[in-house]
């Protein structure tokens, strides 16, 4: 069990993975919100941890961390639409849903996981210091002054260097949508 104090030492040892646990599969809207949950699971897992099982305690967090992720998933995936009966009365108006488009689907559709592979495919064509800031910006969070801290320039700069980067991923992402 790990003392309060410690517990921002645990953070920032497994930061890490708790970006990477929170990141995987989830729609950008919600890696926050999945992020929070992989903190809560780890702090869970760090009041419960007995080194006496024998389990490595890193193990027994990602455990820990994944099942809070996976609930926050469920949660969300029931609140997205509410399933409906395949017995309800269908309208002939033009107006009124054909069967498929009223079945709830919780998987992702391909269109979403080839703009999420193409995402990560722009990402990766930047530089280690453009990857850093649209992770601090986007995924952390920070904002331009404290990256602009971070890099110790100032944070008209990171305005500029956060538009250039915007435009090369939004050129790489165009030219990636035309048919070959």
């Amino acid at each position: 069990m790990y003392q309060r104090k410690n517990f921002s030492a645990l953070l920032k040892q497994y930061e890490r993975l708790l970006w990477k646990e929170a990141m995987r599969g989830f729609t950008p809207e919600l890696i926050e919100a999945a992020y929070n949950e992989a903190i809560i699971g780890l702090y869970e897992a760090s009041q419960r941890f007995n080194a006496k099982r024998g389990i490595p305690f890193i193990g027994y967090a990602q455990s820990h961390i994944r099942n809070k992720i996976n609930t926050l998933f469920r949660q969300y995936t029931k609140d997205v639409s509410p399933v409906q009966s395949l017995d309800a009365n269908k309208k002939n108006d033009n107006n009124s849903l054909s069967l498929h488009e009223t079945i709830r689907d919780t998987s992702f559709s391909e269109d979403a996981i080839i703009h999420n592979l193409d995402l990560k495919h722009a990402l990766q064509t930047l530089s280690p210091t453009e990857q850093s800031i649209v992770y601090d910006y986007f995924f952390r969070g920070l904002t331009q002054k404290e990256i602009a801290i971070k890099y110790a320039v100032s944070q008209q700069a990171i305005a500029h260097r956060k538009k250039v980067i915007l435009q090369k991923l939004q050129r790489i992402l165009a030219y990636d949508q035309l048919p070959s």
